[in-house]
């Protein structure tokens, strides 16, 4: 998800990953009856801002990312009302639940 910027102080977001986690945001907002963030509004462009300044965390109302130097990123979800909606409607895709 992270790769180090080239002196390698630093790490930034990669650009494939961008989309996808756009598209999470956006199922986020979606769920909670808010309006699709475009670019350069939210999560991408908080961790773009935070990479910037040297810091390898951003957050938002939604999530809280940490970057690691390896490429790795700790993803927590803050709003456990938005995972469970997002459950159920998972659960009866697949499932046929509820």
């Amino acid at each position: 998800m992270f790769e180090q910027t080239w002196d390698g102080k630093g790490i930034r977001l990669r650009y494939h990953a961008e989309g996808p986690l756009r598209d999470c945001e956006n199922t986020f907002r979606f769920l909670d009856g808010k309006a699709l963030v475009k670019h350069p509004e939210g999560i991408v462009t908080a961790i773009a801002e935070a990479a910037r300044g040297g810091q390898f965390e951003a957050e938002n109302e939604y999530f809280h990312i940490k970057g690691h130097l390896n490429g790795n990123a700790h993803i927590i979800l803050k709003r456990a009302d938005i995972v469970q909606k997002l459950n159920q409607v998972v659960g009866k895709f697949f499932l046929g639940a509820g």
